[in-house]
């Protein structure tokens, strides 16, 4: 066994000694903080009971042997312990080893055991504070209020000696008589000492505070710390004004306008609620006349008049203002108004007392007025019936009132401002109102018994006013209209005989309901018993049943309440239909109109949208088909048109048998493909006719000699060029002379020739295809040609002409017949009419 001695490893009694069996024994040491073992004694010492003749070695591990921090604690080969440096309780406060004995072979001799060293604390640092403390309270704040806080923070152990700080404030910025604060020893908290703090005088202090740790003894360890105290702003001071009455004048009848700016003075701190001014009238304004608001900029009260003063009622009036702030007053005591008071709670208090009264004068200038009606509506009550108007018509007389002397006004005059149904006339003098005709309690413009209508005042003088009174016009209800059916057609399903009726008066009680029903039984086939609802409808009792496809027609007469009743009874006529398991056999178009009708309102204005929509959609549609190009004009290289043509409108008449025409014979059968016309001369000034048949074409153009050899090309073209022309010795290319066809009517085109022209057409556009898309490869072969035929002059569609294949040597005609298949003979159409009008160019 391992045994660890650090004093003594055996005990002893008086009366014997005994042995104990040796084991670890676990002892607790504690070393000192910053003490140096150095030149110390082992600390301890284990030793195993193993360990004979050195034959063991023993080691240490842990945090302050092989772990951090490192081989603080060191063991010989002989078991102890030592301390190799400073400890510090800081950096750690206790050491937990184990210790191992070992053979040098590398085993354990025996197990392993736990030292445990704690180290104890020594005063080795000093406080620490943050740099600045930052801190507010509000001025007046009574003695005892706590303001914030400051501590200290020691290293050394908490909860001992060593760790309790006292704190004292050393110095105060700026320096005045006395401390304005205090702190608590112990705790930190700083306090307000006296009740002398004013933002006005000073809005910042700074603190010195010392702290010392051993609870302030004078060996202890000390630091000192900064903290900063913001005195904030309370409402400690009342607004002031410039003066103690103020004057301002007014126009009579004025209103929306500014009287009066007042300067409100306060120390407080500006654009706060503390310095904010608020106005209240207190006395003299019991019309509501006058309101009074603050500019919450400049802090200035804005008296404004806001109804229009009356000269005669009150030519000076006398206000009273008193001002206060938007924020209470600090120490709320009994002050009210400019003050303060003298504070009954724990608050400063200042002021002077009750709310000081600033009196405000002003004086109304008078204004000639106009005059305005009294009451502003007249009820005037009228009948319907004319047997009961006045005889002279006259109902009422309103006459507008002078405002200034309250009578009735004599400079002006009257008219008509509203008046729907025209029913009024009014007197321009005398403002007194006639009826022009009767009432009627039933017209649209008669709302619950009531005609409104308007008559305005104007002064006939500078200056101008004008002036609206409301006149009601009571409408007294008279029996004038009879009770009629709301339908007069009904559809009842068969195998019933009940037919319901309503009925409806447009006088109100007690000419209107109820209503009663009666059927003139001298116009009406067959037995019908009324049988009444209610005030306007009822049930008519058929002595039969219907059938369907029967019409009855039953004459009913209605009356109201005094038994009035039409001068003719009304038909009702009743059909009879099949319901099939339906309550009603009301025609679908009857219903869809009576539901039509209910929702036409609603979507009235959805459907006219849509339809201005459309209808702008279609304009503009027109416009840009009438101003957009649907074609396009040829261009070079395209293939041309077919020669002759007119664009118009042609009428076939297929609907009907044709017009019989006689069809003239053509004189001469010679094809048009290729004719050959000789003369002699032809002279600008003179034109001749060459006729061939009853074909004729006229030249007129510039003095040739020669012969001209013309050919009209079946190819559908715009132009036909003459290949050659010869006058005298003289050749002359195809540029030279170009031959116009100028009318083509009345003819039409043969078969042959229209496949011959599509044909020729596609070949063209083929060719064009190869020439634009393909790769193009030009060699020089020699000498160019000199023929004019192949001249930059030649026209676009030359390339088509293959006339010249006729021409060739005989070894390449042989090769063409080879490679080419007989051409069918063409058949032409004769021509009638046929001018061609040549120019040459």
């Amino acid at each position: 066994m391992t045994v660890l001695i650090l004093s003594c490893v055996s005990c002893t009694c008086a009366s014997q000694r005994r042995r104990y069996r040796r084991d670890w024994l676990v002892p607790t040491k504690m070393l000192k903080e910053n003490f140096d073992y150095h030149n110390s004694n082992h600390v301890a010492r284990i030793r195993s009971d193993n360990d004979m003749n050195g034959r063991l070695r023993y080691t240490l591990t842990g945090h302050g042997a092989d772990l951090r921090p490192y081989h603080r604690f060191v063991v010989e080969e002989d078991g102890k312990v030592f301390v190799t440096g400073i400890l510090d309780r800081e950096e750690r406060e206790d050491y937990t080893l184990t210790g191992a004995a070992w053979y040098y072979n590398g085993t354990l001799a025996e197990g392993e055991i736990t030292l445990k060293f704690a180290v104890e604390d020594d005063n080795d640092n000093s406080p620490v504070f943050s740099s600045v403390v930052p801190m507010s309270v509000a001025e007046c704040s009574p003695p005892g209020t706590v303001v914030g806080k400051i501590t200290a923070f020691d290293a050394d152990k908490q909860g001992t000696l060593n760790t309790k700080i006292a704190y004292t404030i050393i110095k105060q910025e700026p320096k005045e008589d006395q401390f304005h604060f205090d702190i608590e020893k112990n705790s930190g908290n700083i306090l307000v000492k006296g009740d002398q703090l004013d933002r006005e005088r000073q809005d910042t202090y700074t603190l010195l505070v010392k702290g010392v740790d051993l609870d302030g003894d004078p060996n202890g360890r000390s630091a000192t710390g900064t903290v900063e105290i913001e005195i904030t702003d309370s409402n400690d001071n009342p607004p002031t004004l410039e003066k103690d009455s103020y004057t301002a004048k007014i126009k009579e009848n004025e209103a929306d306008v500014e009287v009066l700016r007042i300067q409100a003075h306060d120390k407080d701190l500006e654009q706060t609620e503390n310095w904010l001014a608020e106005f209240d009238i207190v006395s003299g304004n019991e019309d509501g006349i006058f309101s009074i608001s603050t500019d919450p900029v400049t802090n200035e009260g804005i008296l404004k008049l806001v109804k229009p003063a009356d000269y005669e009622l009150n030519p000076n009036i006398q206000l009273g203002v008193v001002v206060t702030n938007a924020a209470p007053a600090s120490g709320a005591g009994g002050g009210a108004g400019g003050g303060a008071g003298g504070g009954a709670g724990d608050g400063a208090g200042e002021g002077e007392g009750d709310g000081k009264v600033y009196d405000i004068n002003i004086a109304v200038e008078n204004v000639i007025e106009g005059a305005s009606f009294n009451p502003e509506i007249l009820p005037v009550q009228v009948s319907e019936n004319p047997e009961d108007l006045p005889k002279d018509k006259v109902i009422a007389v309103y006459q507008a009132m002078s405002d200034d002397t309250g009578k009735p006004a004599d400079n002006v005059i009257y008219a008509k401002a509203y008046d729907p149904d025209n029913l009024l006339i009014v007197d321009p003098d005398t403002a007194e109102i006639k009826l022009q005709k009767s009432p009627d309690r039933e017209s649209p413009h008669v709302v619950n018994g009531t005609y409104y209508a308007k008559i305005l005042s104007m002064t006939n003088e500078s200056p101008y006013y004008t002036s609206t009174g409301t006149i009601a016009l009571q409408v007294r209800d008279m029996n004038d209209n009879c009770p009629t059916l709301t339908s007069t057609l009904v559809y009842v399903c068969e195998d019933t005989n009940v037919v319901n009726i309503t009925g409806h008066d447009q006088d109100e009680d007690p000419n209107g309901q109820p209503l009663s029903f009666r059927v003139v039984t001298e116009k009406t086939r067959g037995e019908w018993r009324v049988q009444p609802i209610n005030g306007t409808h009822a049930s008519l009792h058929s002595s039969t049943v219907f059938w369907a496809g029967e019409v009855h027609q039953v004459w009913v007469e209605v009356m109201d309440r005094q038994g009035l009743s039409c001068p003719e009874p009304q038909t009702l006529e009743v059909r009879a239909c099949l319901c099939e398991g339906m309550d009603s056999c009301e025609p679908i178009s009857v219903a869809q109109t009576k539901n039509a009708r209910k929702e036409f309102g609603a979507t009235l204005g959805a459907l006219g949208v849509i339809a201005m929509i459309l209808a702008l959609l279609a304009l503009l549609l027109a416009v840009f088909m009438a101003t957009c190009q649907l074609g396009q004009p040829s261009k070079a290289g395209r293939f041309p048109d077919i020669p002759a043509t007119e664009e118009r409108l042609v009428n076939y008449h297929t609907e009907g048998q044709g017009e019989d025409k006689d069809i003239p014979l053509l004189s001469s059968s010679s094809p048009a493909y290729m004719s050959t016309y000789n003369s002699t001369a032809w002279d600008r000034s003179d034109a001749r006719e060459l006729t061939m048949g009853e074909t004729q074409m006229t030249y007129a153009d510039q003095r040739i000699k020669g012969s001209v050899d013309l050919r009209i090309c079946p190819v559908a073209q715009d132009r036909c060029v003459a290949r050659e022309l010869t006058t005298g010795g003289t050749q002359m290319s195809q540029a030279d002379q170009r031959f116009q066809i100028d009318k083509m009517e009345g003819f039409t085109l043969p078969n042959v020739f229209i496949d011959d022209y599509f044909s020729q057409k596609a070949a063209h556009f083929a060719l064009k295809d190869i020439t634009q898309d393909g790769m193009l490869n030009f060699e020089r072969e020699g000498q160019g040609s000199s023929e004019g035929s192949l001249s930059t002059c030649s026209f676009p569609w030359s390339h088509d002409d293959l006339e010249f294949l006729n021409d060739l040597d005989p070894k390449f005609k042989t090769l063409a017949e080879i490679c080419s298949p007989p051409r069918p003979p063409a058949n032409f159409c004769h021509l009638e009419n046929y001018i061609q009008n040549i120019d040459s160019r």
